[in-house]
């Protein structure tokens, strides 16, 4: 997480969710990690995660 807090300035909301994403895949597959996960991971909120992504997980899965 200190990794995230010193990138959090340097990075835009899309790539810090892209970033906290792909960490949290390392873990488990995409597909068992809810949209609730990868906005506390990266630090922002759930109407951040839908500015960047409008078409929700899959465009994120898109992203990547």
């Amino acid at each position: 997480m200190a990794e995230q807090q010193a990138d959090k300035g340097k990075c835009s909301g899309k790539e810090r969710l892209i970033h906290a994403t792909k960490t949290l895949t390392k873990e488990r597959p995409f597909d068992e990690i809810t949209i609730e996960e990868i906005i506390k991971s990266a630090e922002l909120s759930r109407p951040a995660f839908y500015y960047h992504f409008t078409g929700g997980r899959e465009e994120l899965r898109q992203s990547w």
